[in-house]
C-alpha cells in the first residue's frame, strides 16, 4: 500500500530514535515519470563522528518508487544500498 509523507514518519522515528549529531548531502541521480509512476534515483553521502570524535563516512544509493493518487505522490517502494 502506497504512504505518504505522515504515514512514513513513524518509520523515521524508529530507524532513528535518538538524536544524532551528523551531516548528509542529498545528491539527484535521476529520475523517470511515466504517467502517475516516477522512479527517482539518488546519492546520500552521510558524516558522522563517534564517541572518540573519529569522523566516519557512508555514501548510500537509493531508489524509490512513486506512485500519484488523487493528484498526491505517494511512496509505493524503495530500496538503498552502500557503496
Amino acid at each position: 500500500m502506497p504512504i505518504d509523507l505522515e504515514a512514513g514518519k513513524p518509520y523515521v522515528r524508529r530507524s532513528f530514535p535518538k538524536p544524532g549529531a551528523f551531516t548528509f548531502e542529498i545528491k539527484p541521480a535521476g529520475i523517470r515519470i511515466q504517467e502517475n509512476v516516477a522512479v527517482n534515483h539518488y546519492s546520500v553521502h552521510l558524516t558522522s563522528k563517534d564517541d572518540e570524535g573519529r569522523e566516519h563516512r557512508r555514501t548510500m544509493r537509493i531508489t524509490h518508487t512513486w506512485i500519484r493518487e488523487a493528484g498526491l505522490w505517494k511512496l509505493l517502494g524503495g530500496m538503498s544500498w552502500e557503496r
